[in-house]
């Protein structure tokens, strides 16, 4: 799991840490053992059923997805994309609730630094978040990331920095910009003597991807704008402690209050999402509840939360696994255990590449019964 780099990364405990593992783990398994599999389900059986029936192959993505959706192998991955999303977040939540009131401190203590140059901050009282933001919890993060919980909450930036280094699993860059510096990067040797003056960044979120034009292009006035009040404080004390100065706004993309021509770039990135309306619904009283409810894959969805409590019960074996793994290594290096060191305790490089390898060996040993109906698939 990636670590973050900054001076707001949050502090978490070996198991903590395990169980961040144990998610990137199952996510990268279904994301790359299991889409793969799916693959080979859908052209060894799936495929040629409708053939079969229809006396043709599927003629686009819809079709594709009538003919798959009933498949078993398909609902188990499925049911596990969704499982896996949410103990993305699920994970951060222990590590997060413990450090808010220091997580708060370092911000207001950025945001008033003089050790380097500043940006900004503005927010605006009353304002009235779109409804296809309010109304679910986006990607199924609880509390989506407009809820706020008390003065100056930024735990929902918080929330989303470090459940996106356990999503991405280390392909987003070590500073979860790698869109951005790609982007960046790329206009940057495009077009040599292109010189911003002014560069916008629309739906911004956490800033991970604005600080990369401020980096590739230093002398431009950097702005980000989102709609998300506690994102955008967080926002602004990461840019602070990484030295960028950027100036972040609480604005909608669709009435942005600049004006004409103000712009020499104008960027967004994992923004413009088809979003389809939801009912709006009250918000549960548990954060970690998801607003808008959960997909369900089988008939009977108790197969869905069966599968889910196997998942978590996964991650729990995991997690002892890695502690043991921990105790085993401190004890070798020094006979003995002081008070906080198993939590403190940091794997060498080495010892990180035998986990990992270990930890897929364990996730591909859960879902053993589904790649037997991949192998069957590829053998017909």
């Amino acid at each position: 799991m990636l670590e973050l780099k900054h001076e707001l990364k949050l502090s978490k405990t070996r198991d903590e840490k395990a169980r961040m593992n144990f998610v990137s783990g199952l996510r990268a398994h279904v994301l790359n053992d299991m889409a793969t599999g799916m693959r080979a389900v859908y052209e060894g059986s799936v495929e040629p059923g409708f053939r079969r029936s229809a006396g043709r192959a599927p003629k686009n993505g819809p079709e594709v997805h009538k003919a798959i959706k009933p498949n078993e192998y398909f609902k188990f991955y499925s049911s596990l994309r969704v499982t896996a999303q949410d103990m993305v977040w699920q994970s951060v939540f222990p590590p997060l609730e413990r450090n808010r009131d220091a997580l708060k401190s370092k911000a207001a203590a950025l945001s008033k630094s003089k050790r380097r140059e500043r940006g900004s901050l503005t927010l605006q009282p009353g304002f009235e978040v779109p409804r296809y933001v309010s109304a679910i919890d986006v990607h199924l993060m609880a509390g989506n990331y407009d809820g706020e919980y008390e003065t100056d909450d930024l735990a929902a930036g918080a929330l989303y920095d470090n459940g996106l280094a356990v999503f991405s699993f280390g392909l987003m860059g070590q500073n979860l910009d790698d869109i951005g510096q790609s982007i960046a990067g790329f206009i940057r040797l495009k077009y040599p003597n292109l010189q911003p003056k002014k560069i916008l960044d629309l739906g911004c979120t956490i800033g991970h991807n604005t600080g990369s034009w401020k980096d590739q292009f230093p002398d431009a006035e950097v702005h980000g704008i989102d709609v998300a009040a506690p994102c955008l404080r967080y926002a602004h004390a990461r840019a602070e402690a990484q030295g960028r100065a950027i100036h972040f706004a609480q604005m909608n993309a669709e009435a942005l209050d600049f004006p004409d021509a103000s712009f020499d770039v104008v960027f967004s990135s994992m923004f413009l999402h088809d979003v389809h309306a939801a009912e709006t619904r009250a918000r549960q009283p548990m954060r970690r509840t998801i607003r808008g409810g959960r997909p369900y894959f089988f008939a009977d969805p108790a197969i869905d939360k069966l599968l889910n409590m196997l998942v978590v019960l996964g991650s729990e074996v995991w997690t002892l696994r890695e502690r043991l793994a921990a105790l085993e290594a401190i004890h070798i290096r020094q006979g003995g255990l002081a008070v906080g060191e198993l939590d403190a305790h940091e794997f060498s490089a080495e010892d990180e590449a035998r986990l990992a390898a270990e930890r897929k060996e364990f996730i591909d040993s859960l879902f053993r019964i589904l790649q037997e109906q991949v192998e069957e698939a590829r053998r017909r």
